[in-house]
């Protein structure tokens, strides 16, 4: 920390072409979880450093990709590469901390999820509009779409693999 300003976290599940999953921590009274929906990932960009700023933000947790050989080289993930990076430069020009979280292990943490080891997130299946049944995570008893469950699973792998702290929310 610097200045005696209070910790404030912002741990992302960045996506080039879509929608950029946000959790945003300063305790566990006060922390909230939204997404930026933008196909141009220099307005993805833009929101993140926006939003940085004005929080305050002291470190940034990102989600990195440890698969690039083994992905499809499209577009999609080309402008990925490129947030990822302007978000780790932004981090250098704001004097924020940068942290990245390798998705290498990304499934075996979405499946202490889905078992429930990780309190206050949960996954239930529910009937889907066509009749077909869908699958929904929440946290807290709110809806999340799959990037701010990413988002939040990011800050739980730094918050307890990383910094090996105790997780206090409930289910």
């Amino acid at each position: 920390m610097k200045n005696n300003k209070p910790m404030k976290i912002l741990a992302l599940d960045p996506s080039g072409t879509s929608t950029t999953g946000i959790f945003l921590f300063e305790n566990w009274t006060n922390w909230k979880i939204i997404s930026y929906t933008d196909k141009n990932y220099l307005n993805q960009a833009k929101n993140i450093q926006e939003l940085a700023k004005k929080e305050q933000v002291n470190l940034i947790v990102c989600e990195v990709s440890s698969l690039w050989e083994k992905s499809r080289h499209n577009y999609h993930f080309l402008d990925l590469i490129k947030l990822t990076g302007i978000i780790e430069w932004i981090s250098q020009e704001l004097g924020i901390e940068f942290v990245p979280i390798s998705n290498q292990y990304m499934n075996r943490w979405k499946a202490e999820a889905k078992e429930r080891k990780i309190a206050g997130l949960s996954f239930k299946q529910i009937q889907g509009k066509t009749g077909r049944p869908k699958g929904v995570w929440y946290f807290k008893d709110r809806e999340l779409n799959d990037h701010e469950k990413d988002a939040l699973l990011i800050f739980w792998i730094y918050w307890v693999k990383f910094k090996k702290r105790e997780w206090p929310f409930t289910n």
